[in-house]
């Protein structure tokens, strides 16, 4: 029989492992053992913790899909297809019910599969001898996924994405004829995988000579596959300054400045680093084998020397990059597995009989399979990271983000990545900093200053130190973080003293104004490394102010006299459309889930309420008033944090006031009340309908969604329970879009002075919610007058009450 043949089904004859058991069942568990070792892999992979490289491109690229700029925002060194790659899984994360890191594991483990379905066609194809058909048959998947926590590295994806190319080299080399189909997509993969890091080119440089000589050069120059490769790497290579000029013009002089140096090794020292220089002890004697003149057929050693060639390359590449990481000789480590199982099988098929190596197939597969995961294994970080993750320093830092700033947004003043990352992509946070770390601050300090001060003034500070000084503080002071993690190792040279971040920064005038409120919180925890701290607690807010300014846009008047089918007012405005004005417009990553702005900056950061709503509020109307087109000035006071349990929970009433004047001086003096508050409970409990009220004024409309959605533009409201109808009732519960509170309690001021004596006007103004009123159903005003005071209410179509007013005239 020829190994091209098919392989027919096993014969009913006993195996060492089956015993006077059924062969075919025999032959059913070992190939049920063959796969074990792919399961551990596999729940290695789907276990945290993420690796940490990964999960900082994967938060940068949320950030990016969330409308930050890549190398004007977000500066790192990585060029960008990693990036562009991470915007998938990121995109998954941001419009599905999965989360980012799972979108992330899907896209992998897709490429996992369509990497080895490609090889293994091309095994079928290639007339394997049927040891070598079943070792690679368990093996090829096995390699795909075995890169432990460094699962999702480019060195991983890398490797995935060579393994059909390398096979498909061979078969270029034998002459052997591929399908256009197969041969276009092996080329298409490999040279996106190729092209994530420019050293990974030391790969096929190898590989497309080794080709290039077998072959000769005519045959080898029409090859379309090296020429797919190469349009690929070019068109990537002419995009970047159309696409990503602050790469080329910003990033990459930091990267020669500032990054090629930290904590770079000799060339020497890189080989001899206990991953990479155990892969090539194994590495080494299996490249003798492979290219020693006699043995093999010539034309079956192809494979051998083209997997002997890639590990070469991939040993240069990581060589070149003189870091000495566990995640550089990833590579080196799956092609090396590969290669011993090529050459074992090769050496099976060739010495034992036909009939016999079919029959011993499944058990060759089996101890394949067991070494290739073994190999993996031996002096990794997997899968005993995954074990510990839970109770070690790692895990304990990704609890405390969940704990105190699930979802929000932290100021992170740390070089490390690990573990910082993936602890954020747990705990849906986000970094406020500019870089992924404080990798600049580590190049500009690799040396002492030369005045001996431990930190740069200003004035003496290189452009890029300047950068990450002014931007963090101007970050922190636009929109303060929820929370601070700051790294008690600063990997920095110890100057006289160590190198403190917190001091470093808080030298800036925005940022030493709120700084010293930062309170420690997890010190305790056995966090040796890194420490996190809340920013300011809840009563520590109270006193803070504010101050904005604005402009009663003429437009503005006429839209809201447009949405509240009034006419345009001329002269004074009418009371509570000031709340069109001083709107918080923010970017999109700095927005909550729903569509408030995230937790932290002027008002308290009350993280683990995630319901934030307008509750009522006091109004005192001076005579000045407010007309188009006056300049204002608002000031906003923090008075009161108060912290309840009502029917749905705990609850935090925050109270702030706000004074507004004008140029004919103070218009208006304000007290809202906002409240925070859980998920627990309904969203709408039944009430009764209110008393009646005699002798009420009475008028009443049906707010409709494009009123409502109208009435958020104008008051750049983001609050999805006003527009967003899958929202409000598959996330909040409610049973249709909720009519605005202020929106409410100017239709109340507004019906109290329709039926007021002719020239009043409103003095002062109080209003309370009390449940919710939707879009859709009618809503009645009610109004009742005692002298100057008058009582107000809207209620709904089953006459609950919605909101209740009290006015004084004047």
């Amino acid at each position: 029989m020829m190994p091209s043949d098919p392989i027919p089904p096993h014969p009913p004859v006993a195996t060492p492992l089956a015993g006077a058991t059924d062969p075919a069942l025999a032959a059913r568990l070992l190939r049920v053992a063959a796969l074990l070792p792919a399961l551990a892999y596999l729940l290695v992979a789907l276990s945290p913790p993420l690796n940490h490289d990964v999960a900082a491109v994967l938060d940068f690229a949320e950030r990016w899909i969330a409308g930050e700029r890549l190398y004007a925002d977000l500066i790192d060194v990585n060029p960008p297809l990693v990036f562009v790659l991470n915007l998938l899984p990121a995109a998954i994360g941001a419009w599905t019910p999965l989360d980012a890191v799972q979108g992330l594991l899907l896209c992998v483990f897709g490429l996992c599969a369509l990497s080895a379905g490609m090889a293994l066609r091309l095994v079928r194809l290639g007339g394997a001898g049927p040891m070598e058909a079943a070792c690679l048959a368990v093996t090829i998947p096995l390699l795909t996924i075995a890169a432990g926590y460094d699962f999702g590295q480019r060195e991983h994806l890398m490797a995935v994405a060579a393994i059909p190319y390398l096979l498909l080299a061979a078969r270029r080399i034998e002459g052997v004829p591929t399908g256009r189909g197969l041969t276009l997509g092996c080329a298409v993969l490999a040279g996106l995988g190729f092209a994530l890091k420019p050293h990974f080119l030391a790969v096929p440089a190898l590989v497309e000579g080794w080709v290039l000589l077998r072959r000769g050069p005519l045959r080898a120059l029409r090859d379309p596959v090296p020429w797919s490769m190469a349009g690929i790497w070019l068109l990537y290579l002419a995009s970047l300054p159309v696409l990503f000029p602050e790469y080329l013009g910003y990033v990459l002089p930091l990267v020669w400045d500032y990054y090629l140096d930290l904590g770079g090794f000799a060339w020497w020292q890189v080989i001899l680093t206990e991953r990479l220089g155990t892969a090539l002890m194994l590495l080494l004697p299996l490249m003798v084998v492979a290219f020693r003149p006699a043995g093999f057929r010539h034309e079956a050693r192809a494979l051998p020397q083209v997997l002997a060639l890639a590990a070469l390359g991939a040993t240069v590449s990581a060589v070149v990059q003189h870091k000495g990481w566990s995640y550089h000789a990833l590579p080196v480590r799956l092609l090396t597995g590969l290669l011993a199982v090529v050459l074992a099988a090769r050496w099976l098929d060739r010495s034992l009989p036909g009939m016999r190596a079919l029959r011993a197939a499944p058990a060759a597969a089996v101890i394949a399979a067991f070494a290739i995961g073994i190999h993996n294994f031996a002096g990794a970080e997997a899968p005993w990271r995954q074990i510990t993750w839970s109770w070690s320093r790692a895990g304990a830092v990704s609890d405390l983000l969940k704990r105190e700033a699930y979802g929000e947004r932290l100021l992170v003043l740390s070089p490390d990545i690990f573990p910082v990352y993936p602890a954020l992509n747990y705990a849906r946070a986000q970094s406020t900093l500019r870089t992924m770390n404080l990798w600049l601050l580590q190049g500009v300090y690799n040396r002492c200053p030369a005045n001996g001060a431990r930190y740069r003034e200003t004035w003496e500070m290189p452009r890029a130190e300047f950068f990450v000084y002014r931007t963090v503080a101007e970050d922190f002071s636009r929109a303060p973080p929820a929370a601070i993690l700051v790294s008690r190792n600063p990997g920095i040279p110890w100057c006289g003293r160590e190198f403190d971040f917190l001091e470093y920064f808080s030298r800036h005038p925005l940022v030493r104004r709120d700084l010293p409120a930062v309170s420690p919180s997890g010190r305790g925890r056995g966090l040796s490394t890194v420490s996190a701290g809340r920013l300011m607690t809840h009563q520590d807010y109270v006193g803070r102010t504010e101050t904005r300014e604005d402009r009663v846009d003429p437009r503005l008047v006429e839209g809201l006299a447009a949405t509240l089918g009034r006419p345009v007012p001329q002269g004074a405005l009418p009371p509570l459309w000031h709340w069109m004005l001083f709107q918080d417009w923010r970017r999109p990553e700095e927005l909550g889930p729903d569509g408030h702005p995230k937790r932290g900056g002027f008002l308290p950061p009350v993280h683990d309420l995630p319901r934030r709503m307008w509750a009522g509020g006091r109004v005192t109307f001076h005579a000045a008033g407010l007309q188009a087109e006056d300049r204002l000035r608002r000031t906003s006071t923090i008075r009161k944090v108060d912290e309840k349990s009502g029917g749905s929970g705990r609850l935090v009433f925050v109270t702030v006031h706000h004074l507004v004047e004008g140029p004919r001086g103070p218009a208006l003096e304000e007290e809202q009340d906002l409240v925070y508050r859980g998920t627990e409970g309904a969203a709408v409990r039944a009430a009764e309908p209110a008393p009646e009220m005699p002798g009420a004024a009475t008028a009443s409309l049906v707010p409709d969604s494009v009123m409502l959605f109208r009435y958020s533009a104008l008051t750049g409201n983001g609050h999805r329970i006003h527009y967003d109808h899958p929202y409000v009732t598959g996330v909040e519960g409610y049973p249709g879009l909720v009519v605005h509170g202020p929106l409410q309690a100017t239709l109340l001021a507004q019906h109290v002075l329709d039926h007021a004596p002719p020239g009043a006007r409103l003095a002062r103004f109080a209003y309370r919610g009390r449940r919710p009123c939707f879009d859709g159903r009618r809503l009645t005003l009610l109004g009742t007058f005692s002298g100057q005071d008058a009582r107000a209410e809207t209620r709904d179509e089953d006459g609950a009450t919605c909101m209740q007013a009290e006015a004084v005239l004047a």
